[in-house]
């Protein structure tokens, strides 16, 4: 016996559209090959990067029910020792 489809979820939206952070822009296209000249193009672009991360996190954890509880580790499924099947 089939089980008959079911439609979709409908989306819940729990952030309005305007508080999602814009995402840094990219920076490849300014490096020169320089490493001097690269990394303070990359040092500062990966902490916006990270800063918008947190940002985002902080949105969705808000939509979950877990604000307040930033820097919780959260838990890695155990997948066995490497080369287990």
């Amino acid at each position: 016996m089939a089980l008959p489809a079911l439609p979709p979820p409908e989306p819940a939206v729990c952030v309005d559209q305007a508080q999602i952070p814009a995402e840094p822009p990219t920076v490849a296209q300014r490096f020169n090959g320089d490493a001097k000249h690269d990394l303070q193009i990359l040092a500062p672009n990966a902490q916006a990067l990270r800063k918008w991360g947190q940002d985002l996190k902080a949105l969705l954890d808000g939509c979950t029910g877990q604000a307040g509880e930033a820097g919780t580790p959260v838990p890695q499924e155990d997948f066995g020792e490497a080369g287990e099947g």
